[in-house]
């Protein structure tokens, strides 16, 4: 089986994961209040907590199924990996 890995920066499921997700961002340092106030203001004012999560997983979907149609009976998987949420590139290498 071939593998192919799709990177996206990276894909919050929810705004409780702001804290998390600039927490790495940061290096392991926490974000002050001011700075989480507003992300969760910035994350609010699009009505989802991040529409490149889930277009990423659309399009790793559409590229899975479309390489198998074509790749001459080969199975091809597509991973998806973020750099700073889960699933970071190293679980998902794993």
């Amino acid at each position: 089986m071939k593998a192919l890995l799709m990177l996206s920066y990276a894909s919050l499921q929810s705004i409780d994961d702001i804290l998390p997700f600039y927490t790495h961002l940061f290096h392991g340092k926490i974000p002050s209040p001011d700075t989480l106030k507003a992300a969760k203001a910035r994350f609010q004012s699009i009505g989802v907590a991040d529409p490149l999560g889930s277009v990423t997983a659309r399009q790793a979907m559409a590229l899975e199924r479309r390489l198998n149609q074509i790749g001459g009976g080969e199975r091809i998987k597509v991973y998806q990996a973020t750099k700073h949420t889960s699933p970071i590139v190293l679980e998902t290498v794993q």
